[in-house]
């Protein structure tokens, strides 16, 4: 089954641009050249074992090797075979002028929304990507690319005049399952842009084998002023049942489900390691949300500490009030058509976003982060929360006013 982000297809496979160079290129030109991009936080693992492609973000221990036997083996020409992750910036990290270029980048027609924001990953990189150099295994033929072209499987630059043939090296860029397609863009452009001989060949927007998971104006930022305090903001959310808490993990497959009595740290990304994690009790969340805001102000680092993993109620959910769902539901199919929605594999997700704490012009506010289609949704629940229309359901924090099940 595949899903779509934007016409971009999404198969739960990574995305490779094989990068050949023209006689007058050395390969170790362009590596290093890769290496300084302004998008890389600097962070990389080097690794060498010969391979097809290196898989985005990880190299086994027993062929890591140093940067500096790296950087030797570069300039010696020994190249079987070489390989270096790297970490992007996160897009909250990037300076101004940065930022501009690359948010640039996006497809005309994406919904660029109000306040674009990306998912607030912890203290890992946003994104990973890889550069592998190999042998061709066979020569390539001019027709194969001709024929893929034309069926629009693969479409960008590949203008050389010769084509590698068996035994040539050839780059291989690996940018991983559910990548950002600016990001991807930014990194084939500023290549080309400092080595315009080259050709690259790969999926900037094919029918298969491209993964581009979202977009940088993926999400959307609504920030809530804290009136009172943490915890009164708190439970003023979730006892309304506009904010339930869930834990995300993967063990076997990604599983999603209900936080029973606190708050899963989206930053402390414990569940990459295959198990379940315990959820941060309410008062102990307060506690923290309190301490990092009290701390100087950090902006996006105080989101990265703060921010949990949260869902956004559904209109069954207010059942008791035909209103309610009514206008919920007429919000909800204009961003997902029920048609759409029963068509969608885990269409659930669309609930899905994060919640956090930061500082504003010094001021606390509570900072939700929801799909950019949802953003009407959201400022809808609030909208009926703020006019008095959804009553508390009850003192205790998570009670659900009503069964309803949520299917994952």
């Amino acid at each position: 089954m595949f899903l779509y982000w934007d016409g971009y297809e999404i198969d739960g496979s990574d995305t490779d641009f094989d990068i050949v160079l023209p006689e007058q290129v050395q390969v170790g030109a362009l590596v290093k050249c890769f290496l300084a991009m302004p998008l890389f936080c600097g962070a990389a693992r080097f690794g060498a074992k010969e391979i097809a492609r290196w898989s985005a973000g990880h190299i086994a221990e027993e062929d890591k090797i140093g940067r500096a036997d790296f950087e030797e083996r570069l300039a010696s020409g020994d190249f079987v075979s070489l390989g270096v992750v790297v970490d992007c910036l996160h897009p909250e990290r990037l300076g101004d002028d940065l930022r501009a270029q690359v948010f640039a980048l996006s497809k005309p027609g994406t919904d660029r929304g109000v306040n674009p924001c990306t998912v607030p990953i912890g203290r890992q990189a946003f994104m990973s990507v890889d550069l592998s150099i190999s042998k061709v295994r066979q020569d390539w033929e001019a027709a194969h690319f001709a024929a893929e072209a034309e069926q629009g499987v693969y479409q960008y630059n590949f203008s050389l005049e010769e084509l590698p043939k068996k035994g040539d090296w050839v780059l291989t860029l690996g940018i991983p399952v559910s990548s950002t397609y600016e990001y991807a863009m930014y990194i084939i452009q500023y290549l080309q842009s400092h080595f315009p001989g080259i050709g690259i060949w790969g999926g900037e927007e094919c029918s298969c084998g491209a993964t581009y998971g979202t977009s940088l104006y993926g999400y959307e930022k609504v920030q809530l002023p804290v009136k009172y305090s943490v915890k009164n903001t708190l439970k003023r959310l979730t006892e309304h049942g506009i904010v339930h808490s869930i834990i995300s993990y993967y063990k076997n497959r990604w599983t999603t489900q209900r936080a029973a009595q606190g708050f899963f740290l989206t930053g402390s990304r414990q569940h990459w390691a295959g198990a379940p994690v315990t959820d941060l009790p309410f008062d102990e969340y307060v506690a923290l949300a309190e301490m990092v805001l009290a701390d100087e102000p950090r902006l996006f680092e105080q989101v990265q500490e703060t921010a949990v993993d949260i869902q956004l109620p559904p209109p069954e959910y207010f059942e008791t009030d035909p209103a309610i769902v009514a206008a919920l539901s007429e919000v909800l199919d204009a961003a997902y058509p029920a048609e759409e929605r029963a068509k969608m594999y885990r269409a659930n997700w669309i609930y899905t976003g994060y919640l956090a704490f930061t500082t504003v012009d010094g001021k606390a506010v509570c900072e939700l982060r929801v799909h950019s289609t949802m953003r009407n949704y959201l400022h809808t629940l609030l909208a009926l929360m703020d006019a008095g229309r959804i009553d508390y359901i009850k003192a205790e924090t998570y009670q659900q006013r009503s069964e309803v099940t949520w299917k994952f």
